[in-house]
């Protein structure tokens, strides 16, 4: 910006660069203060096409003058004329002939006159899709002192792509052990063009594609990369990443990310991950997708900037054997930012699989955590595809809430895992509010974020005994309804119900006249057993009176009806 006499003038600016994807621009900007300002400017849109754009600000109030599409490609000369509170906008390809945007009435006290770029959100809830822009800029001028001799329209110095490295250039693996299969190397790409190609290398071997985002799962930015690099590839000591990027002018940028691996090291168990007190994020944990920081005294949180799909950072050791308990500390301080959330954990982590770079399927044991946040806090345990228990705490935002999670081998190939909920301050529940049998995988502790902001604090990994012998999980035959628990009950009660086969579920609460007051269909619970939490309250919400109820199970044909008491 430049200081502007409150006085008629001419001014003309000429551009070099040119945006390559949606709500990018570049323009001139007339200023009477840092909340009130005129902007006149060509906004691009990703496939090539741009608009003419013009508008008033004033306190945030913005009042467009003009928005029209521009014929043949962006203009490169802008020229804004002011005389008394009359304001001409022009536009031109070539700098001779040129064309009338609009001319308009607007008071205003001048103070400074410049040129701008900037990168505007696509939409108040995807802001994330528009990358930064790099502009160049080739002269700026008032036409009453014109610079002379001007430079002959030589553009400036291209500009080749910027590859950035969130975890920095040199980046340490394998110092606590392997948690999962692959080392993960994350950024972003971007440019003044766009970048038409993006690969790399390890220690000089052969070059690999790259997908570049958004890609609808873990890409979530426009430009987001995620490069996988098995560990198994690595040597101990120094690896050599390379990372190219090419723009479509041919410009090339080369980016090399040191990887250094300790190989031979076995994640200790108990573990406790020190988010809270931590110097860097590789001393206590692998960041597998998403931009997290460490704040000092809370914990480890999402950037802001790049929350989505799966934000994930993963602790322990692909080898552990799932007899395990977690206590993990959260704090939700936003939730459906694009989508379903869920914040919680995953047991039995060995690594994504698949052939998709990077790849997308996500084999677990199961996950505890919280959907639905913040409009039906929903608890819940799953297998991969299959809700097994599900309950709905109070949950609120910027909260801190402690979630514990065990899983027990139980032997025959499954695993018993429970978990429950409370507010940090209060005492522990004496009481799992879910549990259910799954199949049991082995592996390490994946910490999930799903299209939310969260912060989570200490995380303390201990190990449990086997239930082997115990209490093994009982082969159910017909659909089986076990007796509620607790019967009568205040506030909810739990209905474990076991199934010969997956299949869908109706469960329906009755009074004693025979009316249903409550009614939820489960489309595909597991074989074996299952869990549901009734909170006793109607369809709508609404808390039933003490009572006498009656709720009926019913699958595949089958039917089965418990009595339940609630009192208040």
């Amino acid at each position: 910006m430049q200081d502007a006499a409150n006085t008629d003038f001419d001014v003309e600016g000429k551009f070099d660069s040119r945006g390559s994807r949606t709500y990018q621009g570049q323009g001139i900007i007339v200023q009477e203060d840092a909340d009130t300002y005129l902007r006149f400017e060509v906004i691009f849109f990703s496939g090539g096409s741009s608009h003419i754009y013009s508008a008033y600000v004033n306190g945030g109030v913005r009042t467009t003058k003009l928005d029209r599409s521009s014929v043949g490609s962006a203009p490169s000369y802008l020229r804004v004329t002011r005389t008394g509170n009359s304001w001409q906008y022009r536009y031109s390809n070539d700098g001779t002939m040129w064309s009338n945007g609009v001319v308009f009435t607007q008071t205003m006290t001048v103070s400074e006159v410049g040129v701008y770029f900037n990168a505007a959100p696509v939409s108040s809830d995807a802001y994330w899709a528009t990358p930064a822009f790099v502009g160049n800029v080739d002269y700026f001028f008032n036409r009453a002192s014109p610079i002379n001799p001007e430079d002959d329209g030589v553009p400036t110095v291209p500009t080749p792509p910027v590859v950035e490295i969130w975890y920095g250039n040199g980046q340490n693996f394998g110092h606590l052990g392997i948690p999962q299969q692959w080392v993960n190397i994350l950024g972003r790409v971007w440019d003044t063009e766009q970048v038409e190609t993006l690969f790399y290398s390890l220690n000089e071997g052969p070059s690999s594609p790259l997908t570049m985002g958004p890609n609808g799962t873990r890409l979530v930015g426009v430009g987001d990369y995620n490069i996988e690099i098995d560990y198994a590839d690595l040597v101990p000591g120094a690896n050599q990443v390379a990372i190219t990027a090419i723009d479509t002018l041919g410009e090339r940028r080369d980016t090399t990310v040191v990887v250094n691996y300790t190989g031979g090291r076995t994640w200790a168990l108990p573990d406790t991950a020190r988010f809270e007190t931590a110097g860097t994020i590789s001393e206590e944990a692998q960041v597998v997708d998403g931009r997290w920081y460490l704040v000092p005294g809370e914990g480890m949180r999402v950037d802001s900037t790049a929350m989505g799909y799966d934000r994930l950072l993963v602790l322990g050791d692909y080898r552990w054997e799932t007899d395990y308990e977690i206590l993990l500390p959260m704090t939700i301080h936003a939730g459906s930012l694009g989508g379903l959330t869920g914040i919680g954990l995953g047991l039995g982590w060995q690594g994504h699989t698949g052939s998709d770079q990077p790849r997308i399927d996500a084999p677990f044991q199961a996950i505890t955590w919280i959907r639905e946040f913040p409009s039906n806090p929903t608890l819940i345990i799953e297998q991969p595809g299959i809700e097994k228990a599900v309950s709905y705490p109070l949950v609120e935002a910027n909260v801190r809430y402690l979630m514990r999670t065990r899983s027990q081998s139980l032997g025959n190939g499954m695993s018993r895992v429970f978990t429950k909920l409370w507010r940090d301050g209060t005492s522990e529940p004496v009481n799992w509010d879910l549990s259910a049998d799954v199949p049991t995988l082995d592996g390490s502790v994946i910490l999930i974020a799903h299209r939310t902001i969260v912060t989570f604090g200490n995380v303390e990994i201990t190990p449990v005994s086997p239930l082997t012998g115990i209490d093994a999980p009982e082969v159910v035959k017909v659909l089986t309804v076990r007796q509620h628990y607790p019967n009568p009950f205040r506030h909810e009660t739990h209905v474990e119900y076991g199934l010969p086969k997956a299949s869908s579920v109706d469960i329906a609460i009755y009074d004693v006249v025979g009316r249903r007051v409550y009614g939820e269909r489960i489309p595909r619970a597991s074989e074996g057993w299952n869990q549901f939490v009734f909170r006793g309250k109607d369809q709508n919400g609404n808390a039933l009176p003490s009572g006498v109820y009656f709720c009926r199970v019913a699958s595949g044909g089958a039917l089965v009806t418990r009595k339940i008491v609630l009192v208040r």
